[in-house]
């Protein structure tokens, strides 16, 4: 298939613009300069094709032109490819009028364009060269956009974007035309998962620079009626393009069949279309219109065939019902063209990666198995509501189903668009759309009675619009979010919850179990709850779902971990001013703009333009830290950068300061602007601090901007004191002294790799607490610094990818996880109040996983990997390009008492089941095939076995097909087991009733195949046969047999059997009586003897000439050639009569009749033939 869709880029690079006068048509001439063109397919649904032409030689290439504006479509893709030549081993070619001259070719294609209400895009040999393109795309008025690239991978899209913002930019009026992979392409092409490759892709381009976000994805295989990931495909086409300011999406559908691939029925190609709208798609390109010519496989070929018109543009059974479906498709387009889909929701089972119906959704299947496509959809600008209801059935009768509707939101009436029902006869005219393509019928459905019944044909979509004065939709839950994310933090946390969900309650857990209404230790959310305190070191698990009726949300997880360090005790105490002799307290203002408020002393803040606090004279500023404590570190602000005198700073246990100890004192000091000041000592109990300053030594005024105290805190083993089992690695300068580790050397960008290894022991579980600067002043210096850890050996550093990781902090902020080659953390883990320069706390946590960072004691990056399970390594300390001094760096091991809850688990799906049955065969023995047990797989991923019961409302043992059957879950055996089934997940199997096949044909091939011996054709023909023998095979061993795949395999059999074995034996005798047969001069001899020998002739002129030949026949006729020339009758001489008999020729074979003869293989063979020929007759 990639093949076919390359075609025109593979082949242009080649093509030569001829010279010569054009073949076109006489109307070809003339056609207005386009220039900026109205970028018409932003607001006209397109409906084009790949591969929309066939030989110009047997229909003109512009009537071929008016042929698919007369089907209803109105985008021409690849304006100069055609179906290939017949025999040709190309399946595709260049339009012979393209190839004789490109101008003429473009300016006889926008006049018939221009006529029809038709566009097209440019495909020139000069594609990729802007400046050539526009010069001829800016002549063309039909012209709107560029074939740039079909199905482009991972590692071409930096350089492709660069392409498609060249066009767009230099001619924004015009489409620059990108068509994705889809998922199966695998992980080489798409670089990671479908999801990375399409936000790829619109990340490089960007949302405001696409016209439409495209792809490809053919749903029907040999194996799967409906490919397993095609679902999960459209939903991230729509999830991407809807979050990313609701980009335009455009795509393929399936219209014929290839290697592996199902050839569509009617009701299939109608689903094809139709489930790409159900996704809100607003261009829709079918492949093919025209089929490729046929090319086989091991001629590199992918055996393609049977589109909506064969190769030579004869219709197929798919032509009249694609036509009108195209035309019903584009009546729909100014409603499609207006709404965005925000959800497709599945009724019945939801394929993997597409999303549920919401049980409090407005509208509900009447039945369980109802298989729909529910898509909530809304205008651009006014927010009005839609509902594109698609029935996701491949095949039967059109059906008529309930609806139940959900009063409750305020829903009055529904409004149905009814495309016109067209004929042959009755179709639009191209060229006169304003007075043929009319609006879709309105009809209003009453649904006050809370229901409506409609009918649906198999792949059928309707859109109906919702009415109601107050109108109200619920749409699926979202997760609760929380005041806090998952990772480390300080003392108690008050934890908030809320939902954007109107009507939603959030029920929540502490202890790891999954929330469920009234069950457990489930707790319904009322306000902020309070978890952990301060001195301990635990583990908390954080769960919960928001619920409306009986609609659940997905459940959030949020691991803190609660740990114990040094905090700030004054932050937020009231504090006071007081004279220098403690008797009197002062007065005080705010200064240089900053508010009058006595809280700003203990803020946090040290903003010296909202947060500095002035004194009507020198005093004193207190604060009563609430309680006695161990402390160790005091951080301090004045204002700004200015002087002060007579500055200090005191701690006390008593009130009176009557015990005062002084922690810092100095007689002048600048202040430190923005971080303040920090000073540390030994480990001091205290409950009262005071300070004082004389601004600028003037003795007017005291200022204050900030004051904190900091608890004392220690764990752990120190590794600096174990200064011997340190050393430097990667070209570092590193001194350690036993108390500080520096890496003075100044700010280079060239040494990555310096770092400081500590060499004693590895670490598996572990907690480091470390204290570190970087010593430069200018937050955009390269580098990081920060530990690695994991690594495998002592000499390792952060550019020996894989062999360890490195957590580092940037000098703008911001930290990173680093192995080797790559990021493989968060891009977006920024420090909180971040100052480059001074000093922070660096705590990390490493335990079973999990990788969680906090700076200054705020959580930063919390990470968790199945690669980091087990892992032990050493420890160094990374420096790189920067300077750095760590004055803590203290490792504490982490054992399974620091463990996090155990998770409960809810049920998340079951595993599919399907079983095939024989016709006739009642309920209660079905239900003995399907078993008493289903495989669970919970929301860990992990798999159980849990009893079930079956049930079906649609069985009917008189009919052939697929049926539902619905297993309700044992509710006593999970509870046993500790899943919750809070989402009513159920168990689905499909019961495939055996139908009556004809086997006949294939089994004759096989037959035939049978009596063949290997040695008489080549190694490679013969190998190739074999293989679809053993297809065949296999298809009819295939208990889930349907006609379509027996078809199948006898079409693919058949052609290895006569068009690819290739005969390896001795021709030269029947050549030789060939030429001997063909050197007789039928005037010697009778009419009626000479026509007998004649038809030998021919026969065996023609047994030449095919593929498929065995020895034995080619030897009989041969000799029946020979043979027969004794029974030819010469003339009689002119006047006498010949009055005998008409001699009779015998057959050569008579002692030998029946199927061992090569004549009776060949005669078998003939009536197959003829057999095959009645069949596709049939077909």
């Amino acid at each position: 298939m990639r093949k076919i869709k390359r075609f025109a880029v593979s082949l242009l690079a080649a093509a030569i613009s001829l010279s010569g006068a054009s073949v076109l048509a006489a109307n070809a001439d003339g056609g207005s300069v386009g220039g900026n063109v109205p970028k018409v397919y932003e607001t006209q649904f397109t409906v084009g094709g790949w591969i929309q032409f066939y030989d110009t030689g047997k229909t003109s290439y512009l009537d071929q032109v008016r042929e698919l504006a007369r089907c209803g479509m109105n985008l021409i893709d690849a304006p100069n490819a055609a179906s290939g030549a017949k025999g040709s081993n190309s399946a595709t070619r260049l339009v012979s009028e393209f190839v004789k001259n490109q101008d003429e070719f473009y300016a006889a294609l926008d006049a018939v364009a221009q006529e029809l209400n038709m566009y097209y895009f440019y495909q020139g040999s000069d594609m990729y060269d802007f400046d050539a393109c526009y010069e001829k795309a800016r002549q063309l008025a039909a012209c709107i956009g560029y074939h740039l690239k079909d199905e482009p991978s991972s590692a071409q899209m930096d350089a492709l974007a660069e392409t498609v913002l060249e066009f767009g930019g230099g001619d924004p009026s015009r489409w620059p035309f990108v068509n994705l992979f889809p998922s199966y392409a695998g992980a080489t092409n798409l670089g990671g998962t479908y999801r990375d490759y399409i936000t790829k892709w619109v990340n490089l381009v960007g949302s405001e620079n696409m016209d439409y976000l495209y792809f490809d994805h053919y749903p029907f295989t040999q194996t799967e009626d409906v490919r397993s990931t095609y679902f999960s495909d459209l939903e991230v086409i729509r999830d991407v393009a809807y979050k990313n300011g609701k980009i335009k999406t455009g795509g393929f559908t399936q219209m014929g069949s290839w290697n592996g691939m199902t050839r569509p029925t009617e009701d299939m190609a109608r689903w094809s279309m139709n489930s790409l709208l159900a996704y809100g798609l607003k261009s829709i390109s079918h492949f093919c219109w025209v089929a490729p010519s046929y090319v086989a496989p091991e001629n590199g070929g992918e055996g393609m065939r049977d589109f909506v018109t064969d190769f030579e543009g004869n219709p197929t059974d798919l032509y009249e019902p694609m036509t009108v479906l195209n035309w019903q498709t584009r009546q729909l387009g100014n409603i499609l063209m207006n709404i965005d889909v925000k959800h497709a929701y599945h009724t019945a089972k939801t394929p993997v990666g597409a999303e549920a119906l919401p049980s409090g959704f407005i509208l509900q299947p009447g039945k369980s198995t109802d298989s729909f496509v529910y898509s909530i959809a809304y205008t651009k600008d006014t927010n009005e509501p839609y509902l594109l209801v698609f029935n996701k059935d491949l095949s039967g009768e059109a059906k008529e189903y309930r609806f139940n509707v959900d009063l409750t939101t305020g829903i009055e009436k529904i409004k149905y668009y009814k495309p016109t029902d067209y004929t042959a006869d009755t179709l639009p005219d191209p060229g006169d759309l304003e007075n043929t393509l009319l609006a879709p019928e309105e009809i209003e459905y009453d649904v006050s009675g809370g229901s409506f019944n409609d009918t649906f044909k198999p792949g059928e979509i309707k859109i109906y619009k919702l009415l109601g004065d107050n109108l109200e939709i619920f749409e699926e839950l979202n997760v609760p979010e929380s005041s806090h994310q998952s990772g480390i933090y300080i003392g108690p946390q008050k934890i908030s919850l809320t939902t954007g969900d109107n009507g939603a309650k959030i029920y929540y857990t502490t202890d790891g179990s999954f929330p469920e209404v009234n069950k457990g230790t489930t707790k319904l959310y009322d306000g902020t709850f309070e978890i952990g305190s301060y001195g301990e070191s635990e583990t908390y698990t954080v769960r919960a779902i928001s619920v409306r009726g009986s609609d659940v949300s997905r459940v959030l997880d949020i691991d803190l971990m609660i740990m114990d360090a040094s905090r700030n005790i004054a932050q937020g105490k009231i504090g006071k001013f007081l004279s220098m002799d403690m008797s009197r307290k002062l007065e005080f203002e705010g200064f240089n703009g900053s508010a009058a408020n006595i809280k700003n002393l203990t803020d946090g803040s040290f903003d010296p333009g909202s947060s500095t606090l002035s004194t009507k004279e020198v005093g004193w500023a207190v604060i009563d830290l609430g309680e006695e404590a161990s402390v160790d570190k005091v951080t301090f602000s004045m204002w700004h950068d200015w002087w002060f005198g007579k500055v200090k700073i005191q701690l006390a246990c008593k009130e009176d300061f009557s015990d005062a100890v002084m922690v810092f004192e100095a007689e002048s000091m600048q202040n430190v602007a923005t971080v303040g000041k920090t000073v540390t000592f030994e480990p001091k109990r205290a409950r009262y601090l005071r300070a004082t300053n004389d601004c600028k030594g003037e003795e007017k005024q005291s200022l204050f901007t900030e004051l904190q105290v900091y608890t004392a805190y220690d764990s752990g083993e120190n590794l600096i004191a174990d200064k011997e089992n340190w050393s430097a690695v990667g070209g570092g300068n590193f001194t350690n002294d036993g108390t500080i580790i520096r890496e003075a050397d100044e700010y280079q960008t060239s040494k990555w790799d310096k770092a400081y290894s500590y060499n004693a022991k590895t670490y598996e579980n572990f907690m480091i607490d470390a204290k570190m600067s970087i010593d430069v002043s200018d937050p955009g210096a390269w580098g990081y610094v920060g530990v690695q850890i994991f690594r495998d050996s002592t000499d390792v550093v952060q550019s020996n990818t894989g062999k360890g990781v490195v957590v580092g902090i940037e000098p703008k902020g911001r930290a990173l996880l680093w192995n080797g080659s790559r990021e493989i953390g968060p891009l977006d883990a920024n420090i909180v109040g971040w100052n480059v320069g001074h000093s922070f706390d660096f705590k990390l946590i490493v335990y079973k996983g999990t990788i969680s960072l906090a700076i200054d004691n705020r959580p930063v990056m919390n990470v968790y990997s199945a690669d980091f399970l087990g892992k032990n390594g050493y420890i160094s300390i990374h420096s790189g390009l920067l300077p750095m001094t760590v004055t803590k760096f203290n490792v504490t091991l982490l054992g399974d008492d620091f463990a996090f809850p155990v998770k409960g688990q809810a049920a998340a799906a079951c595993a599919d089941t399907k079983v095939a049955v024989e016709r006739y065969l009642s309920e209660k023995e079905v239900l003995k095939k399907l078993g008493d047990s289903v495989e669970v797989i919970d929301t860990a991923g992990v798999k159980h076995s849990v009893s079930v019961t079956w049930s079906s409302d649609e069985y009917d043992r008189m009919k052939t097909g697929n049926f539902a059957f619905i297993g309700l879950l044992d509710a006593a055996e999970l509870e046993n087991l500790g899943i919750s089934n809070i989402y009513g997940i159920k168990a689905y199997a499909t019961v495939f009733v055996k139908s009556e096949i004809d086997r006949s044909v294939i089994e004759n091939l096989l037959n035939i195949v049978a009596g063949l011996k290997s040695y008489e054709y080549t190694e490679d023909s013969w190998a190739y046969l074999q293989l679809k023998v053993e297809a065949a095979e296999s298809i009819l061993a295939d208990e889930f047999l349907v006609q379509s795949d027996v078809n199948v395999g006898m079409f693919q059999l058949y052609d290895a059997l006569y068009k690819t074995l290739e005969f390896s034996g001795d021709l030269t005798a029947l050549q030789s009586a060939i030429d001997e047969a063909k050197a007789v001069n039928p005037a010697f001899y009778t009419d009626y003897s000479y026509a007998d020998y004649k038809a030998l002739l021919d026969d065996a002129e023609s047994y030449m000439t095919q593929s498929f030949k065995t020895y034995e026949e080619v030897k009989a006729k041969a000799a029946a050639l020979k043979e027969s020339k004794k029974y030819l009758v010469e003339k009689i001489a002119e006047g006498k009569e010949f009055m005998e008999e008409k001699p009779s020729v015998e057959p050569l074979d008579k002692e030998k009749p029946g199927c061992n003869s090569s004549l009776a293989l060949g005669g078998i063979t003939g009536i197959l033939l003829f057999a095959i020929g009645i069949f596709l007759k049939k077909r």
